[in-house]
């Protein structure tokens, strides 16, 4: 699993994602399987040639040995810098589709449109929707991976993200990030979210990493 959230409000939009792998592995002689990390510098955030920001969590690699962010990154080159996230969206789930198998990615993707209207979206491979996460406000938080621990801890500590400006957003989602790697850590469960994440900022003027997974590290 991972950690991708998404925060809309009228000063722009802020995503992240976390930057861990995990695999589990099964001893044959003993049947106990065991996780480990693989490394803590995969990219799960995208810029598209549109200028729009993709997020994924789920499964990070399929039966054929590709990794999944490798597909939507070479993917997303090709695409058209006219397309929708819409648009995006499915291209990408289309893809991923064609060699997942019974293996599942959720997308989440987000827009701010020639109207500066914010558009969030999320699918996933086994869903035939495409949820519009803006509520009627424009605003949202939203969010894929370990969702469960996340919304315990905003709907015990809620916040007025919607007056959030821009750095504040990214503030916020960097500590729900670390929030959620350290309960994974000190509940001695399998931590699959890493503390660190990278940032893309959305916003009427354009859009800007904050920390990039373009950067070779």
């Amino acid at each position: 699993m991972s950690l991708a959230i998404t925060l809309a409000n009228q000063y722009g939009i802020v995503m992240s994602a976390d930057r861990r792998l995990t695999t589990t592995v099964t001893d044959e002689k003993t049947n106990e399987k065991e996780s480990f990390v693989l490394t803590e510098y995969e990219q799960k955030i995208f810029l598209t040639n549109s200028g729009h920001g993709i997020t994924y969590t789920g499964a990070s690699s399929f039966k054929n040995g590709e990794k999944t962010s490798c597909i939507i990154r070479n993917f997303l080159v090709g695409l058209a810098p006219t397309l929708s996230i819409e648009e995006e969206l499915l291209s990408v789930k289309e893809r991923l589709k064609s060699i997942a198998g019974e293996r599942n990615v959720i997308l989440l993707g987000a827009a701010i449109d020639s109207r500066n209207i914010r558009r969030v979206f999320a699918t996933s491979l086994i869903s035939s929707e495409l949820t519009d996460h803006i509520s009627t406000n424009g605003f949202c938080l939203s969010f894929s991976g370990e969702s469960d621990t996340l919304k315990k801890l905003t709907d015990m500590f809620p916040v007025n993200y919607s007056a959030f400006p821009l750095q504040e957003s990214i503030n916020y989602l960097r500590f729900l990030t670390r929030s959620v790697a350290g309960l994974q850590h000190y509940a001695q469960i399998n931590q699959t979210v890493s503390e660190d994440c990278d940032i893309l900022v959305l916003r009427d003027s354009g859009a800007q990493w904050i920390t990039s997974p373009e950067i070779l590290r």
